[in-house]
């Protein structure tokens, strides 16, 4: 059953063409997670918390942040440039043409400055990673409401369907 829902999942989403060949030598479910489910209710419940749920709140955290500093970086260091480029000109306007600043270079700089921020799209990226982080936050405080087998088979549905969305909303941009 859950190899079926495997294939089902890497087929609809389109994800063999992302898979690498030595992918194919593992095993489709790990030994790890086959001697998780020969532990108890709780056990189990507590697992899933602890090595998806909150790993996967971390992440999506840390990649939140990780897009906010880059994203304040590259504007300070464009807001830095800018201001050099303003005295640059003063001083420009205010002496002969003696001295050549690299006004123009300093331009370009910021101009490939900006486009990689306009690619990079570190803000959308922020916020996306800060969504799905929060997403998770709601989810992981279900846990209370998982208190037998069909609530938590039920909750792990929830998750990971939550953690997929991410996945294909990124599938769907990078095929767009």
């Amino acid at each position: 059953m859950l190899n079926d829902r495997i294939k089902k999942i890497v087929d609809s989403n389109n994800f063999n063409q992302y898979m690498m060949a030595d992918f194919a030598n593992n095993q489709a479910i790990p030994d790890v997670m086959i001697k998780v489910r020969e532990t108890s209710f709780d056990e189990r419940k507590k697992f899933y918390l602890e090595n998806r749920i909150i790993e996967q709140k971390n992440w999506y955290i840390n990649k939140s942040k990780f897009n906010k500093n880059k994203s304040f970086l590259f504007f300070i260091v464009l807001i830095i440039i800018s201001i050099i480029v303003c005295a640059m000109l003063f001083i420009n306007i205010s002496i002969s043409n003696c001295v050549k600043l690299p006004i123009e270079i300093l331009l370009s700089v910021m101009s490939a400055l900006f486009v990689w921020i306009q690619t990079r799209k570190y803000n959308e990226l922020e916020k996306s990673y800060a969504i799905v982080a929060h997403e998770i936050n709601n989810v992981e405080t279900d846990i209370d409401n998982v208190i037998d087998e069909s609530t938590l088979s039920q909750y792990v549905i929830n998750a990971e369907n939550a953690f997929s969305r991410e996945h294909t909303q990124w599938l769907a941009k990078k095929i767009n």
